[in-house]
């Protein structure tokens, strides 16, 4: 009884409902970006280890993204970390259809890929960010476990989906679908009601922040889960 009621407080709440509808779209749009320029890769290269190194430098723009989010955050806020990096994404999407469509080299389509997936990687913690201070406290855990099994849906039906589009519609068109998620996603994340989500810019280092985590050692481990579990991820996905 308390598990439903919980859950319909949590779902009454439109700043959680545009959160969660921005990373659901930020979810699917990354899995079918990685797909259709693994695909294309292969048509065009007929190399495994082509089409390869597509998810083996997207898991290294994300990890290396990830790892210089903190610096994004303090520079800027969390709602403009969100949504610009979402943006950034769809530009992105949009440059590698357009290099795919002019036949452009494939090493193009791979600086474009990590720098997208680089940018992108802002998006996870800032949004986190924005949940917290967007719905009840007592709600967060239910919010955020919430948003983590969209994502192992995604994770676990993207990669299957994405290879069955690709064979009924040109790569070019599901580019721009992709970017066009982006674009939805980083507007739905401006959408809730976030006054007091804003981190005040201040002067003290962002190395502070890594101190903090090496030195928490719950925090640490949480984070090397995180980023094993990501990785492993994109493994299973390219099985």
């Amino acid at each position: 009884m308390y598990s439903s009621s919980l859950g319909k407080t949590l779902w009454n709440q439109k700043s959680f409902r545009y959160i969660w509808a921005s990373q659901t779209a930020q979810a699917v749009g990354s899995i079918l970006m990685t797909i259709i320029v693994m695909v294309d890769v292969f048509k065009e290269t007929n190399s495994v280890f082509g089409s390869g190194l597509v998810l083996a430098l997207s898991s290294f723009g994300s990890v290396l993204g990830g790892a210089m989010a903190a610096f994004a955050i303090q520079r800027l806020d969390l709602l403009q970390t969100a949504a610009y990096s979402t943006w950034f994404r769809a530009v992105c999407a949009l440059c590698i259809g357009l290099c795919q469509s002019l036949g452009l080299p494939s090493y193009i389509i791979y600086m474009l890929l990590f720098l997208q997936s680089f940018v992108g990687s802002w998006y996870s913690p800032a949004q986190l960010g924005l949940l917290y201070q967007a719905i009840k406290k007592r709600d967060y855990v239910a919010a955020s476990g919430s948003i983590v099994t969209v994502n192992q849906f995604v994770q676990a039906a993207g990669w299957g989906l994405g290879g069955y589009l690709t064979v009924l519609t040109q790569t070019h068109t599901l580019t721009v679908f992709t970017a066009g998620l982006f674009f939805v996603s980083g507007f739905l994340i401006k959408l809730p009601d976030l006054k007091n989500a804003v981190i005040p810019r201040q002067k003290t280092r962002t190395q502070s922040v890594w101190r903090t985590v090496y030195r928490k050692k719950t925090v640490l481990l949480l984070t090397m889960m995180d980023m094993s579990e990501g990785l492993a991820n994109d493994q299973r996905g390219a099985q």
